[in-house]
């Protein structure tokens, strides 16, 4: 059960209460996991480890806590108060400290360093169905249309159905022979139903060597500059787009140079990724999958954004950016993961996307997380999203450097879409600051594509956080949960060349081009439906046309849950809402800007746990005093350089 946490805060600065002790967290090396037919998180696991699995511990890990302790000082106490690992973050991290003068903690200073301490931070184990809940088979097709089909389908369970109706099982080792007239292309396969829910269990086959990994340096981790022997590596991958448009779309100079690459944090447990002087990390995001207990602080993160364009009339859905899957974050099949004190730029789609949930059903079993409970709990504290920049040596105003010089030199031949615009009128200064800097998108929380059932055992809180012109989803929410609370987020920026764009009819003159090309000129904030809820306490919302939305239409329900729907439910308390800059500020929710009342609503809301409560108890700090809490502060919001060894610990 989590705890509740209570973080007092007196009327300008933060008291120091006692938190609820926790002993430490040791590794075990099974689990058992059920997932019944309701929609409730398990939360019983076993306590006995079975026989048959290895008891003992790498002797570079410790069993025991050293001496090492991280001293906190006197005058540090009150600012401290507010900075540990709290939200919807379902257990205590452990206290990294204890791996200090251990082979278990590492530092790196360059890309191989830190792919290679990553491949060191990877467990292995097995997962065994122990029961199978239900006997439901699905229709697998195209199985015998090459070898890597057929093998895909023996692997993951193939049968062929019965005369009476039961069903056989091919054996695994059966090999593919076109052929083969056995097993012929017109016969009808089944599978497993990836909805059938089971009993399994997970043994540890490999320790992780790593525990903490320290970044002392920036490090460029863009696929095109990274060496062969870092390509070579199982986590790494060279983040191509969804659709083959290399050949379509304009590419700059420094993505080419650079390239973009995705880093696996994947089978991993207990592992911190942290720096103390704030070290940059450029041209790559990362997958956290199959994980647990994945601390990332005190790092700054850009550099994975392409303006799009083309010197094709015929290129489609220019402007839409959907084209590549950029993201600094995409958590799956994983829980418990804390992003605190990072500071963000401008990505090309989403920053922190949470999908996939580890879920127990014939499918998705074996790469469930390791000691997972069945929810996919991530908090997000004390960061800084930036958006785009402005600064004249940054990577993005380069970016549109080359993009106007292309302008001036080439009549925009190579960028038909911003020669579009500045052949009507419309200025660089306005291309950059209505369009390139801001955020398109900024949180995800659930995939269309997944099962209903599942994507309520999803949860995101955001404490202390800083967001700045994001045009679109703060955050939004395909079921489960959402709690930001201690938040500001100002769009006032963005609001003001938006309205700009928008008389100069920019949208007009872009689909002029080809009807397909995008300039929407997005502004809302809490998206929310499928029966997820939104609690927003103690924020403010600046510069967001529709503050509230609801723009689902579709979702997957193979399991046949009862009582799906499209609604959402939002409880907005103690913040205060702007259009812009001269609107009035409001701070009675019925009166903020609601598009879809009738899809999401305050009456909707609920808390989707076992209880029907939340989690956790924050304690807000006021929204007159909020925007001094977050900046002024000693240890304010964004990457700090004063944290330090404090950065070790997850209590305080």
């Amino acid at each position: 059960m989590k705890k509740n946490k209570i973080i007092a805060l007196s009327s300008a600065i933060l008291s120091l209460v006692a938190l609820a002790s926790c002993g430490q967290i040791n590794q075990p090396t099974s689990i058992s996991s059920t997932v019944s037919n309701e929609t409730s998180t398990p939360t019983s696991v076993p306590t006995s480890t079975p026989t048959s699995i290895p008891t003992s511990t790498p002797t570079s890990i410790p069993t025991t806590t050293p001496s090492y302790t991280v001293p906190i000082k006197e005058e540090d106490k009150l600012d401290l108060a507010n900075q540990g690992a709290e939200g919807f973050l379902i257990e205590d991290m452990p206290d990294f400290s204890q791996y200090v003068n251990t082979s278990a903690y590492v530092t790196v200073s360059t890309p191989s360093e830190f792919l290679n301490a990553l491949m060191d931070a990877k467990i292995e184990y097995s997962a065994t169905v122990t029961e199978k809940l239900e006997n439901n088979y699905v229709v697998r097709n195209n199985v015998r249309k090459n070898e890597t089909n057929w093998k895909s389908a023996i692997t993951k369970g193939l049968y062929l159905k019965n005369e009476d109706g039961t069903f056989t099982k091919i054996p695994e080792d059966t090999p593919w022979d076109e052929n083969d007239t056995k097993y012929t292309a017109t016969m009808v396969y089944y599978e497993d139903s990836p909805y059938d829910e089971i009993t399994f269990t997970q043994e540890l086959t490999k320790e992780n060597k790593v525990h903490v990994i320290e970044i002392t340096q920036d490090l460029n981790l863009g696929y095109n500059v990274l060496s062969d022997a870092d390509k070579a590596l199982s986590i790494v991958n060279n983040f191509a787009p969804k659709a083959n448009i290399n050949n379509t779309y304009t590419q700059s100079t420094m993505f080419k140079e650079n390239g973009i690459s995705q880093i696996a944090i994947e089978r991993t447990k207990d592992l911190l990724i942290y720096s103390k002087n704030g070290s940059k990390i450029t041209h790559a995001g990362f997958k956290i999958n199959y994980s647990k207990n994945i601390a990332v602080r005190n790092l700054e993160m850009d550099e994975i954004w392409q303006w799009e364009d083309s010197s094709l009339t015929t290129a489609s859905k220019v402007g839409d950016y959907d084209a590549y899957g950029w993201a600094y974050f995409k958590v799956g099949f994983s829980d418990n993961v804390w992003i605190d004190h990072c500071t963000f730029g401008k990505s090309y789609d989403g920053q922190i996307d949470v999908a996939n949930p580890y879920f127990s059903t014939m499918g998705t079993y074996k790469y469930a997380a390791y000691q997972a409970n069945g929810s996919s709990d991530v908090h997000i504290s004390w960061c800084n999203f930036k958006a785009g920049s402005a600064d004249k040596d940054g990577y993005l105003y380069k970016m549109m450097e080359e993009v106007e010089a292309d302008y001036q030199n080439n009549q925009g031949n190579n960028y038909l879409y911003y020669k579009k615009l500045r052949d009507n009128g419309i200025s660089f200064e306005d291309i950059l600051h209505g369009i390139a800097i801001p955020q398109k998108k900024g949180f995800l929380l659930g995939d269309s594509g997944d099962e209903y059932k599942y994507n309520l055992n999803l949860n995101i809180s955001f404490a202390n956080c800083y967001f700045q012109n994001i045009e679109d989803r703060l955050p939004k929410i395909r079921g489960g949960n959402a709690y930001m609370y201690n938040c500001v987020i100002n769009n006032l920026d963005y609001m003001y060349y938006r309205a700009k764009l928008t008389n100069l009819k920019a949208k007009d003159l872009v689909t002029q081009v080809n009807s397909s090309w995008k300039c929407a000129l997005v502004s809302q904030g809490i998206v929310c439906g499928l029966g997820g809820s939104v609690m927003a306490n103690g924020c403010i919302f600046r510069g967001i046309q529709d503050l509230l939305k609801n723009n689902d239409s579709s979702f997957s329900n193979k399991s046949n849950m009862p009582g799906v729907t499209y609604n959402g439910g939002y409880k907005i308390v103690d913040s205060e809402y702007q259009l812009n800059s001269s609107s009035e500020i409001i701070t009675d929710s019925s009166k903020m800007s609601n598009s879809t009342p009738t899809k999401l609503s305050e009456e909707f809301f609920k808390w989707n746990t076992e209880d029907g409560e939340c989690l956790f108890t924050p304690e807000i700090v006021g929204i007159d005093k909020l925007e001094e809490f977050l900046f002024e502060s000693k240890y304010s919001v964004g990457v700090n350089t004063l944290l330090q060894e404090y950065l070790l610990l997850t209590e305080y």
